[in-house]
């Protein structure tokens, strides 16, 4: 009798003990997923960043560069940058006395605009041209 006491209560105790492991196991392996998904969605979050502050100042080079240009009356006025992930183009129209610029940027995903309008009727820049808006869209 005394002996099927004590080889039940080892059997109870060896059923305690798996059952303390598996579960601690459960909790590590839930905790150690919880933390993977973290970095997961932290990573994009950052490329994401990165893409929209390459993509805005892709727009931003190319805007510029057909600012100066139509500011120094170079003729070439519509701008085309492209790198590995990242281009940008720009158009611009006129009028008998403004330009009006569009540039887009571009990196991977991102899309980026920005519309400059330059005035020649009342110049302030070496006196040949006036920004009177500059707009990220």
């Amino acid at each position: 009798m005394k002996y099927q006491l004590l080889l039940a209560s080892k059997i109870k105790g060896g059923y305690i003990a798996l059952i303390s492991v598996i579960l601690i196991g459960a909790v590590g392996m839930i905790i150690i997923l919880s933390l993977y998904s973290f970095s997961v969605q932290n990573t994009q979050i950052t490329q994401s960043g990165l893409d929209s502050s390459k993509a805005s100042y892709s727009a931003l080079a190319c805007a510029e560069l057909s600012v100066t240009d139509v500011i120094n009356n170079t003729g070439n006025q519509a701008n085309q940058i492209n790198d590995n992930d990242t281009n940008c183009s720009s158009s611009v129209s006129q009028s008998e006395t403004s330009f009006n610029i569009v540039s887009t940027g571009q990196s991977n995903d991102v899309t980026k605009k920005i519309s400059v309008s330059i005035d020649l009727a009342n110049p302030t820049i070496n006196n040949k041209a006036n920004i009177t808006s500059w707009i990220e869209n």
